[in-house]
């Protein structure tokens, strides 16, 4: 398996950007569109490459005192150089942001991951390297993933490391004080630049499980990473060819991979200068799903989904008679990532509008191979449990979700969802809010499922800024116990993680 593991590392570059061409592609120089921005959709502008700070934000009402710690959420933040902006919302440069509660006063840093890409383009004051959707004119010959690494997508902390991460790379590691950049992570010698989840799932025992998806190749990279930040196994998984893969399930007995409904074409991707150029909806394709034991990271079973696509999962469990559930966010199909996220990169809302993503719940049955689906009303995405249920059964499911909104853009309301009962607990926030991701912070190590606090981000778009929130996750139809803005608008952001202090 190393030697595998040693061959596959020196052929990654292949199996990335610069496989299809794109380094140094002949595309004209496209012009920065000029464009006319919806009060909502600020946040989408950007930011210029400085870094951010506030001591104390302005809070509305009573932050709760036993909440103290960290939010820790990262994004794009930068799209424009030199009359040039980037065309995708996963093109931009990462920005980590935290936000500080002590009890009583909250305060914000927000600093962009100094990657060699960053550092470089910054120095040069253009766009130099492949982008995954926009054609970048006499961009530089790749010749690692690390080099093109934007760390623009999930933040977490684990084995006394603070890791901002990119899923085509390394995890970048961060001070978690300062949010200085320390530079990339080496699992393993052999491994050095092989790709690394941007959601990797801490499971109850503290295991830290992670996978690399290398787009146009038949192998998957399955990682266990113990408690103490040590990798305790790899391995490569042949897999059918995986296309998009971006998010998995952690069971108690399984990793789950969901294969959507998307072909991608190597030539295709060359023509068009970007690697989303060569992705393209297969409607008639099922989903296929993969269900790798973790005892041995190599018996799989597949199993078929009706056509989709997927970005994200709540939480999985196993049965006691082997049935397998999850939760996912079902989308209609690739174009959301291709159209609608392009459409908003132009301030456009009209393409984000048809499509409206849905939860929907899964069981598996691998004794009679029968799949079973069940979707769930509301429009949300961005899905999370109770961090000491992942991989465990679990009840409630916290998303932002959309209710009645005019603007066609993004999320306005949060809602904790029982699963079991169906029963919602919701709080419309309404047109002038942007609603981001959620995250239930447990009040103790043993409070029950459910008791503490729902945190997460939000746009204010009357006042123009961002700010954080926090909800007594019993109540949140009460509205938020605290409200805490900044001075400022930062740019809307995918992923993040609280550490209680």
């Amino acid at each position: 398996m190393k030697r595998a593991a040693m061959n596959l590392a020196r052929r990654r570059v292949t199996l990335t950007l610069g496989a299809v061409g794109l380094a140094g592609t002949g595309a004209a120089r496209a012009a920065m569109p000029a464009v006319t921005w919806p009060a909502a959709m600020t946040p989408l502008r950007g930011l210029t490459g400085a870094d951010l700070s506030c001591d104390a934000l302005d809070i509305e009402g009573n932050w709760p005192r036993e909440l103290r710690g960290a939010l820790y959420r990262n994004g794009p933040a930068l799209y424009e150089r030199d009359g040039q902006r980037y065309r995708h919302w996963f093109d931009g440069d990462g920005m980590v942001q935290a936000f500080r509660c002590d009890g009583r006063r909250v305060s914000h840093r927000g600093r962009f991951v100094r990657t060699p890409k960053f550092n470089a383009e910054q120095a040069a004051g253009r766009f130099m390297y492949p982008a995954f959707g926009t054609a970048i004119a006499g961009a530089k010959p790749m010749r690692s993933a690390d080099e093109v690494n934007t760390a623009n997508t999930n933040v977490v902390q684990h084995g006394g490391r603070l890791l901002a991460l990119w899923e085509a790379g390394s995890a970048t590691a961060l001070d978690a004080a300062t949010l200085d950049t320390r530079g990339p992570v080496t699992w393993r010698d052999d491994l050095a630049g092989m790709p690394f989840t941007a959601h990797p799932k801490v499971d109850s025992r503290g295991t830290l499980w992670a996978f690399g998806a290398l787009t146009g190749s038949e192998k998957l990279a399955l990682y266990e990473i113990d408690a103490t930040g040590r990798l305790r196994r790899f391995a490569l998984l042949p897999v059918p060819p995986v296309t998009m893969l971006h998010d998995f399930v952690v069971t108690e007995r399984h990793l789950l991979f969901v294969l959507p409904s998307v072909r991608f074409d190597r030539e295709q991707a060359r023509a068009a200068g970007y690697l989303l150029g060569g992705f393209a909806d297969a409607p008639g394709l099922p989903q296929r799903v993969l269900a790798v034991a973790k005892s041995d990271l190599a018996t799989v079973r597949e199993y078929e989904l009706p056509p989709g696509f997927v970005f994200h999962f709540g939480n999985g469990w196993d049965d006691a008679d082997g049935t397998i559930h999850f939760d996912m966010v079902l989308h209609s199909g690739a174009d959301v990532m291709s159209e609608a996220m392009t459409a908003l990169m132009r301030g456009e809302t009209a393409a984000a509008r048809s499509h409206s993503p849905r939860m929907a719940r899964v069981a598996l049955a691998p004794h009679s191979g029968r799949v079973r689906i069940e979707l769930l009303p509301e429009a949300a995405e961005f899905p999370r449990v109770d961090p000491r249920r992942v991989g465990l059964r679990h009840r409630l499911l916290i998303a932002p979700v959309a209710i009645d909104s005019r603007h066609g853009f993004g999320f306005n309301a949060v809602q904790r969802l029982d699963i079991d009962s169906g029963r919602t607990d919701r709080y419309v926030w309404g047109d002038e809010y942007v609603i981001e991701e959620q995250l239930l912070v447990p009040r103790g190590a043993d409070a029950r499922e459910g008791e503490g606090w729902l945190v997460g981000t939000g746009f204010d778009v009357r006042r123009q800024v961002s700010f954080v929130s926090a909800f007594d996750a019993q109540r949140v139809a009460a509205g938020p116990l605290a409200i805490a803005r900044l001075p400022y608008a930062l740019p809307l952001g995918f992923h993040g993680n609280f550490v209680m202090s």
